[in-house]
């Protein structure tokens, strides 16, 4: 049986997580090269209550959002996010260093044919046709690039850092998986 306190989340790590959550989204970078996807994906391997994970995801979004302000269709966004973290430990069972890539380009891809139509009917000036979601696509795959990049970065970069740091933890989270 897996330590309970390994997958338990505290206060204290809730706060962690959302203030790192809150700043990955607020802090300056190049367009969509954040950690974001990665912190959810490793935060979905690691806490157990995907309730309280929602809660915090949900909350340090909206936070960052009152920051930086709101968009239409946001709420399909936080869907998304909401959907990656129910479904990315049920799909890839077995953590390693292969899987943990595939889970950012499946995180990625997601939300790149989930949000990019969001931009083409939220934006007023749009003549809604095939031909102009196809330019939507085109021009936000730069955007996709950026987010698949920054996901298989960032999991990498965790992974070495639960693998060098912490192998307790991961040698229990592959147990966990592999017996599920």
């Amino acid at each position: 049986m897996l330590d309970k306190k390994l997958y338990s989340i505290t206060i204290v790590n809730f706060l962690i997580l959302f203030f790192i959550l809150l700043l990955s989204k607020i802090v300056n970078h190049p367009p969509n090269f954040t950690p974001l996807l990665s912190l959810i994906i490793i935060s979905t391997l690691i806490v157990r209550n995907k309730i309280i994970l929602v809660l915090n995801v949900l909350l340090s979004m909206i936070a960052s959002d009152f920051i930086i302000g709101f968009y239409g269709g946001i709420s399909i966004s936080y869907l998304v996010l909401i959907f990656i973290i129910f479904t990315a430990d049920k799909i890839f069972r077995n953590i390693n260093l292969i899987k943990i890539v595939y889970l950012g380009l499946y995180a990625s891809i997601l939300f790149y044919l989930a949000t990019t139509p969001l931009h083409y009917i939220f934006d007023s000036s749009n003549v809604f046709s095939f031909e102009s979601l196809i330019y939507y696509y085109r021009n936000g795959f730069y955007f996709f690039l950026n987010t698949l990049s920054s996901t298989i970065i960032f999991n990498v970069l965790f992974y070495y850092i639960l693998k060098n740091h912490y192998p307790k933890t991961l040698n229990n989270l592959e147990k966990k998986t592999n017996n599920v």
